[in-house]
């Protein structure tokens, strides 16, 4: 008897997911921005570089941003910049998508798919 073998497409192009959202903000007078640092790596945990990242923000402002990994397999997004900005709000950043030609994003393998960071 004959023994087939084939892989899927899914299984022949490589994976990625995020790895970590980490946050930070930025105070310079009466204005206040977040930023948003994402790091992108593939199944094996390496990084990912020249993956487009595309994600909203939420709560404090509401604006869109998108931008390509470097060889870290990261990429620093900023929010929109907030006059005055209170005490106690939160600027949150949300992963909406992750493209790069020949892959695969899999959002289920994210360690975290938001993260958010409040002004003292």
């Amino acid at each position: 008897s004959s023994e087939y073998s084939f892989k899927t497409l899914a299984e022949a192009l490589p994976m990625m997911h995020i790895d970590n959202i980490e946050m930070s903000l930025i105070i310079q007078g009466a204005f206040t921005h977040a930023e948003a640092t994402v790091t992108v790596v593939d199944n094996e945990n390496a990084p990912v570089p020249s993956a487009t990242v595309y994600g909203h923000w939420e709560n404090a402002t509401s604006d869109s941003d998108s931008g390509p990994t470097d060889g870290n397999g990261q990429v620093t997004l900023q929010s929109d910049t907030v006059k005055k900005a209170p005490s106690g709000i939160m600027f949150t950043f949300v992963v909406d998508d992750i493209t790069k030609d020949g892959w695969i994003y899999d959002p289920n393998a994210n360690v975290e798919n938001s993260d958010s960071i409040t002004v003292p």
